[in-house]
């Protein structure tokens, strides 16, 4: 919900997890912070990372991978995990 106005990676890095797993930001999307600017995950894209932040052990600066193609203004995401985490 918030993600289109985050202008660098600092002020990416301080958004939380609480914040994140709040109604409105899960029923907004996510995205990633990348290349100066905020890029929108696709519907499943949002999911998973929903997941991810449902897992995580951090309350901020949540770094991710994410697998994708994209398209458009829009990221396919086909996988994603925590920076640091061991690929399955």
């Amino acid at each position: 919900m918030c993600g289109g106005s985050v202008k660098d990676v600092a002020k990416a890095a301080e958004h939380t997890k609480e914040c994140a797993l709040m109604d409105h930001c899960a029923a907004a999307g996510y995205g990633i912070f990348a290349e100066g600017k905020f890029i929108k995950f696709d519907a499943e894209g949002s999911k998973k990372a929903k997941t991810l932040f449902e897992k995580s052990n951090k309350e901020k600066d949540i770094q991710v991978i994410a697998g994708r193609n994209s398209h458009g203004d829009v990221l396919t995401v086909t996988a994603i995990r925590e920076k640091g985490a061991k690929q399955k």
